[in-house]
């Protein structure tokens, strides 16, 4: 598995030792009103593989 993707960049690649992989993923270098995308990609085991669509944010601090 690899993912997510920022603006088109890999930023996290994970490799999980099991079937099933969970993990979160803080960008500390958004600023406030930020706007990016991030998409996760999977490759299985078997070689087939998913994207997700687009997830767009805007950095929104208190």
């Amino acid at each position: 598995m690899s993912g997510p993707f920022f603006n088109n960049q890999v930023i996290v690649l994970r490799v999980p030792a099991r079937d099933r992989i969970k993990f979160a993923y803080k960008d500390v270098d958004l600023k406030n009103g930020d706007e990016a995308y991030y998409y996760a990609r999977a490759t299985q085991f078997d070689g087939e593989r998913a994207w997700s669509s687009s997830i767009w944010v805007k950095a929104k601090y208190i």
